[in-house]
């Protein structure tokens, strides 16, 4: 069942980021940047690693660590909720709950991707430029403070936490 919730969570996850170009392949890989259009309307390149970066990032955050939290969460599973269903209804309805909560971890790097994302170093954004901003994020109408959405990251893995820290105190006072 958590194979189910989180595969489809991950696909809406996914398909959220489509619209903030986090994955820049081809100006990444060339090492551009994009800096707007000319009067013909025609796309301006500047040598820059903002792509490159971002490109970095969403790997990181969007690909390697949310099957990290799947593989840990898959590991611990069995131990703490135990076989699916349970003899004892209300013990089964828990169950389930908790299996969505715990799939519900994934939408944690969707937040650290766009609170990282709009960081800035000297006034400037350091995944995006101006324009790119401007063009992806601000028509999200994403709150400008990378602190919030970190933040907001973190309350997705408390039933990870959870789960984890019983898993491994458990046997410490169980027996």
């Amino acid at each position: 069942m958590f194979i189910l919730f989180f595969s489809i969570l991950y696909g809406i996850m996914l398909n959220s980021v489509i619209g903030l170009r986090a994955f820049p392949l081809a100006s990444a890989f060339a090492f551009k940047d994009y800096m707007g259009q000319n009067d013909q309307d025609k796309p301006i390149w500047e040598k820059g690693y903002r792509s490159f970066k971002r490109f970095v990032l969403s790997f990181v955050l969007l690909n390697i660590l949310p099957f990290i939290y799947f593989a840990v969460a898959f590991q611990f599973i069995e131990k703490i909720i135990g076989n699916l269903p349970s003899a004892n209804l209300f013990f089964t309805i828990v169950q389930v709950v908790f299996i969505g909560f715990l799939s519900l971890g994934v939408f944690a790097f969707y937040r650290f991707f766009i609170g990282l994302a709009i960081l800035k170093h000297k006034k400037n954004y350091v995944f995006y430029t101006e324009i790119e901003y401007e063009k992806h994020i601000e028509k999200r109408h994403v709150y400008p403070s990378s602190c919030h959405l970190i933040l907001v990251g973190f309350v997705y893995l408390i039933p990870w936490l959870v789960m984890i820290l019983t898993s491994l105190i458990c046997p410490l006072f169980c027996n």
